[in-house]
């Protein structure tokens, strides 16, 4: 969602500075692409732009077809043929609208309310059917509608977009209305229980990808570091300071085994959890599951498959920010549900090599 909340910041500053915005939205592909659908760039009447619809190489000419869209106020889509001009062998399908919401500030409010909540919303852009039915709207939990340039309000075009909403189909022939469909989901979250410097520099790689980042101390060992959010956190009061959801990651990584159990037992309280990583071998990883057994008597069912310790995929980290990076790796490869030789899998020592020396 952050690549999203960049693009409704910008676009509401531009409301407010009465300056108009086009939506640049890739409905479609075909062949390869650096992006997929649903990537998107916003272009101020100012020429700001945020957001992105490649590495870097189509936005000009997006930009340069956003001026036709600021001129006739009508919703366009163009096909970017990247074969001769781009790394990428494929073609992008671009639509392209004047964002022009009839409630501009409630919508920012709905937006707002579900951004702060960490719920997700919905984007359905109706495209290649009649001109006065082309747009997105925004359907939020809270039941709110919006359109996003003023013009798919009709009933024909709102019902077009809601019914694939409710049961997407394949595409149709060009003729037909056409409805690309997404789901926006929070920003992944990571609390990260640790105040040593491979601590540190999880935070700062985890929040430079724009990802909700806390960085929790134990009491006895406070720590502040500029532009990172911390807080301190007894076990006892840590569930008390944490809110867990689908797009939620915790890493472990005191440096210290009898603060690791304190936490571990406090952690395994919780209903769910999509990632749990521990720093530390495979050894001190038993000795801690072991103890925590013999406390509760009973492991979370979850823990099977969400706990990764150690932590992280087997790239040879050493250094801080190489922990850091092996780490945050397999928590986006988690999260986006994509195969990576993760370290509890590894047979031998963490810092053994994989392959014999030739």
């Amino acid at each position: 969602m952050q690549e999203t909340d960049t693009i409704f910041h910008r676009w509401y500053a531009a409301h407010r500075a009465g300056q108009r915005s086009v939506l640049a939205t890739i409905v479609a592909t075909e062949g390869s692409s650096y992006r997929k659908p649903g990537a998107r760039m916003l272009i101020s009447e100012d020429g700001q732009m945020v957001g992105a619809v490649s590495g870097g190489c189509v936005e000009q000419a997006v930009a340069r077809q956003a001026r036709q869209v600021f001129a006739s106020a009508q919703p366009e889509i163009m096909a970017y043929d990247g074969r001769y001009r781009l790394g990428c062998n494929g073609t992008l399908y671009i639509f392209l609208e004047l964002v022009q919401p009839l409630e501009p500030e409630s919508l920012w409010q709905s937006y707002q309310s579900t951004y702060e909540g960490r719920r997700s919303f919905t984007i359905a852009t109706t495209y290649r059917g009649a001109v006065s039915e082309q747009g997105s709207i925004l359907v939020f939990p809270s039941s709110a509608v919006y359109s996003l340039n003023g013009q798919l309000m009709s009933s024909r075009g709102r019902d077009v977009a809601l019914s694939f909403m409710a049961q997407p189909v394949a595409p149709q022939p060009a003729s037909v209305d056409q409805v690309f469909v997404e789901r926006i989901h929070p920003s992944p979250q990571l609390f990260i229980i640790g105040s040593e410097q491979d601590a540190i520099a999880l935070a700062q790689l985890s929040t430079s990808l724009g990802w909700s980042v806390k960085l929790m101390t134990h009491p006895l060992h406070p720590l502040t570091v500029r532009g990172l959010d911390t807080v301190n956190a007894e076990p006892e009061t840590l569930l008390d300071q944490l809110t867990v959801d689908e797009q939620t990651a915790i890493v472990l990584m005191t440096h210290s085994y009898s603060r690791d159990l304190g936490y571990l037992l406090a952690l395994c309280e919780l209903k769910a959890l999509t990632y749990l990583g521990i720093l530390g071998p495979q050894q001190r990883r038993d000795s801690l599951l072991s103890e925590v057994l013999e406390r509760t008597r009973t492991l979370p069912s979850w823990l099977d498959e969400t706990l990764y310790a150690p932590a992280g995929i087997d790239l040879g980290a050493e250094l801080p920010a190489e922990v850091a990076l092996s780490i945050l790796a397999e928590i986006k490869a988690v999260f986006a549900h994509r195969p990576v030789s993760s370290l509890r899998n590894k047979r031998v020592a963490i810092h053994a090599s994989s392959t014999p020396p030739v």
